[in-house]
């Protein structure tokens, strides 16, 4: 046992000490920028941003934000775009929590420096309880910095898909609708695309996936169809006809039969000759 001490301690001391996560790295990092020591944090993010991908998608943003700031803080403008950059490829939609108005004016600079590749945002109000035989409208609220070019409403049909155009005012709120003859008992399947002026496409489900909704019966009653039985079909058309048949055959025998009190006038035939 007195043998294998030594060894131990020279196999220890030998050994790497334990490396430090970048997790780890990322929480001092946070410590140091808020006690403003950047140059700590500089160090520590440098660590952090070679194993960015091993960060999930928030704590990447966190990284890059955090990296962005730190070079700021230090008068460092062309590090600072450049973190910007990878912050706004990753999170196209990203504002910062602590809005000092020199880093927004920076981080605005960048993202109009930028091709938009950011597609519309959209929040569809769905249409509660469609009827059968009743048009469906949506109503589609978007959101785009560059601007929403055109909507438009796919339904799923038996021939194929139909697209319908969205109507707006202010290009911020649509509506779309479904005309009745689509809206038939059972369901209906549809979904909604949109395309900013740059061409980014958003979607409110898809073609292969749509999002089905259920038809109600309409409250309107349904004509009834009254099926009439022909005329000649009828008992009372024959009655008719017999009853008739039977006074007209009763006219013609009065008619032909002699009269009370009337003479029969016999013809007077010549004498044969002896």
């Amino acid at each position: 046992m007195a043998l294998l001490t030594p060894l131990l301690a020279v196999l220890m001391a030998a050994a790497p000490p334990p490396t430090t996560s970048v997790q780890q790295r990322l929480a001092t990092a946070k410590v140091c920028y808020d006690a403003a020591d950047f140059e700590c944090a500089e160090r520590e993010l440098a660590e952090v941003r070679k194993g960015l991908d091993s960060l999930d998608r928030s704590d990447r943003v966190t990284a890059l934000d955090l990296s962005a700031v730190t070079a700021f803080s230090q008068d460092k403008a062309g590090e600072a775009e450049a973190h910007i950059k990878a912050l706004l490829t990753l999170a196209p939609n990203f504002e910062p929590k602590a809005w000092k108005a020199d880093w927004v004016k920076v981080l605005v600079r960048v993202r109009g420096s930028m091709p938009d590749r950011t597609p519309p945002v959209l929040n569809v109000k769905t249409p509660p309880g469609p009827r059968e035989r009743e048009p469906v409208t949506f109503v589609v609220m978007t959101r785009d910095p560059s601007g929403v070019d055109r909507v438009r409403l796919g339904v799923k049909t038996a021939e194929g898909p139909r697209f319908f155009a969205g109507e707006t005012k202010d290009r911020k709120v649509w509506t779309l609708t479904v005309p009745p003859d689509l809206v038939t008992a059972g369901e209906l399947a549809v979904w909604i695309e949109a395309w900013d002026i740059h061409g980014n496409r958003a979607e409110w489900s898809r073609l292969q996936k749509p999002t089905v909704l259920t038809v109600n019966p309409s409250l309107v009653p349904k004509p009834q169809v009254i099926v009439s039985t022909p005329v000649y079909e009828t008992w009372w058309f024959w009655t008719i006809v017999g009853v008739g048949v039977a006074g007209i055959a009763t006219a013609i025998g009065v008619s032909m039969a002699p009269q009370s009190g009337s003479q029969v006038i016999r013809p007077v035939l010549p004498e044969p000759v002896r």
